[in-house]
């Protein structure tokens, strides 16, 4: 029998092929037929009134904060000044002005604010102020 580099005969590694596509096909078989269940349980939950959870369904409980004004209108307030700000500074005094959100990574959405929209300049690492 010929020899793999790997050290395995091809008889062998043909056996393996075979195996994993029986493998493959049970697994198949076996989503094929939990998707029928859950089928029947979301019919069953239609027909008792309830909805069906789309799309982050995990996060059916968790509510997006409603602010008064968008997110780049609250940092032109916070940048009133004429002095450069760090994206800390103008994350807290947007949070302060009562801007509301749930982001673990809100710094990184002011970042992304500040290089998105034309009314900010940067003017040097990390600083950035109101174009004038």
């Amino acid at each position: 029998m010929p020899r793999s580099t790997i050290g395995l005969t091809t008889k062998v590694m043909l056996a393996e092929i075979t195996r994993r596509r029986a493998t493959l096909r049970k697994l198949q078989n076996r989503r094929k037929a939990l998707m029928a269940q859950l089928a029947n349980v979301e019919s069953m939950i239609v027909a008792a009134g309830g909805s069906l959870l789309r799309g982050r369904g995990l996060r059916s409980g968790v509510r997006r904060p409603q602010n008064r004004m968008k997110l780049s209108e609250a940092m032109v307030q916070a940048m009133r000044s004429d002095k450069a700000m760090s994206v800390h500074e103008i994350a807290g005094h947007v949070r302060k002005a009562g801007y509301v959100s749930n982001s673990p990574s809100f710094k990184t959405i002011i970042c992304q604010t500040l290089a998105r929209e034309k009314q900010f300049k940067r003017v040097s690492r990390g600083m950035y102020m109101l174009k004038s």
